[in-house]
């Protein structure tokens, strides 16, 4: 074969090969466009909440913003602790289904504060305090794993701190003991239960998490400003330091797409909405039918104009139409969870978030979720996210944006029974004692420290 011949053969080979690359680009140029357009039109109309049913709402776990600030076991003449986040959460998990037992099998019966005193003397029990006290229906709820069938009937009661008595044989029964701020203790008691947590298990607990554990004592009467049974941790604690930056919330204001996103998981429509210009303090509104929308410096903020938003947007429909205080608490969580994963920035970043506050008044609902680091509060800042809701809608809604970063040092603080002493020198009541961390954004390195909530006539 001669050379020309042989290069019309190779231009011809050449040809074919461009053109089928060419249909190629093509085909995949439509193919995309095609996918791009179908997924845009499903984020506009993702905003239609006519089309949510319950069947189509995934369902989101929200039990871990529920944890005690302290838990104390009493095993084998040994006392030890916790507040850390991942112990506290495993030793709460496995006391739970006891908790919520108990709360749903008896009714309690008000006892005297010297019968709740007595407990601090036994062998065997588990002592539980949250971080603010919580209506009894509440504290069932999450222990009995937030489920989706649950029987909102119950008690009013409100829970502070409560004592879990281990199963006893003598007379067959498993008793706890709750107690409120403004001093009620209740005690329950179920005879021949099937569940129960059992003395074995409390030693078992010691032992398995024997490294994440801290020695601790009850108050009793060694310290004059403490109340008889609260626990005080009687070796040193190590904490982690922060670098604690706020005005996260103003890094999306040049965005418009960062905007839409955040409006969106507030629940108003993206595509709908109208800028109202910026406000005196320097942040951004918008605006549609259901409310306003505010981008503060380090705040996300929503007001409701006429009903407001569903809270079907967050939590799924109601099938009779009628809104529990526990729907309204998983509506905030996931309002949290959903702000969260656009970007963790502008919702704690090393930070996490509890349950610190339920409220019901005039058939209105306030929930209150605010920032933690390893399950210790930090304090001086609004709360992580503060919702008020009213017949199925939400009315009012801030979530406060903050990064909080650990950083790779830490500082181990005096035994707790140090400062007891110290301010039992004052003689004024306390009824709580705890580690906190304080709101401080210029330090380039926050340290945890002790504090005392003191009894007023309020609490």
């Amino acid at each position: 074969m001669d050379g020309r011949r042989k290069n019309q053969i190779e231009e011809k080979i050449l040809l074919l090969v461009t053109g089928g690359l060419l249909v190629a680009l093509i085909v995949l140029t439509v193919f995309l466009t095609k996918a791009f357009t179908s997924s845009s039109d499903e984020i506009s109309g993702g905003f239609d909440m006519s089309t949510i049913t319950s069947d189509e709402t995934e369902y989101v776990d929200v039990s871990d913003v529920f944890l005690p600030e302290f838990i104390g076991i009493t095993a084998k003449g040994k006392r030890v602790g916790v507040s850390s986040e991942i112990v506290a959460e495993d030793i709460f998990g496995t006391l739970s289904p006891t908790v919520a037992y108990i709360l749903s099998k008896s009714d309690g019966e008000t006892v005297g504060e010297d019968e709740w005193d007595s407990l601090t003397g036994l062998d065997s029990s588990a002592y539980i305090r949250f971080h603010s006290q919580m209506p009894e229906r509440v504290v069932r709820y999450f222990c009995a794993g937030c489920p989706e069938d649950y029987d909102v009937s119950g008690e009013t009661a409100y829970i502070y701190e409560m004592f879990v008595i281990p199963f006893s044989r003598v007379d067959d029964s498993v008793r706890m003991y709750t107690r409120s701020l403004d001093g009620t203790v209740l005690r329950y008691t179920v005879t021949e239960p099937e569940t129960y947590i059992s003395s074995a298990e409390l030693d078992t607990l010691t032992e398995a998490y024997v490294s994440g554990l801290t020695e601790f004592a009850f108050a009793g009467n060694s310290f004059d400003s403490l109340l008889y049974t609260e626990p005080v941790f009687t070796e040193n604690v190590k904490m982690p330091n922060l670098i604690i930056t706020k005005g996260t919330a103003q890094f999306i204001y040049d965005s418009v797409s960062g905007v839409k996103k955040v409006i969106g998981e507030f629940g108003m429509n993206p595509d709908k909405i109208s800028e109202s210009g910026d406000e005196d303090d320097s942040s951004v509104g918008y605006i549609d039918s259901r409310g306003a929308f505010y981008v503060r410096d380090s705040a996300f903020e929503y007001r409701a104009a006429s009903d407001g938003v569903e809270i079907s947007s967050f939590a799924g429909y109601s099938e009779n139409g009628d809104y529990s205080i526990e729907d309204y608490i998983r509506a905030a969580v996931i309002l949290y969870k959903n702000v969260r994963a656009l970007d963790r920035n502008f919702a704690g970043a090393d930070a996490g978030c509890v349950l610190t506050s339920v409220s019901a008044k005039n058939g209105r609902v306030t929930v209150e979720l605010s920032y933690t680091v390893d399950n210790t509060m930090i304090k001086g800042m609004p709360p992580a996210l503060y919702c008020v809701f009213e017949n199925g809608f939400m009315k009012e809604a801030s979530l406060y944006t903050v990064a909080v970063r650990e950083r790779n040092d830490s500082t181990v603080l005096i035994p707790e029974t140090a400062f007891a002493a110290h301010i039992s020198k004052y003689g004024t009541a306390v009824y709580n004692a705890s580690l906190c961390y304080r709101a401080d954004y210029i330090s380039e390195s926050v340290k945890a420290e002790w504090t005392a909530d003191y009894k007023t006539e309020e609490n």
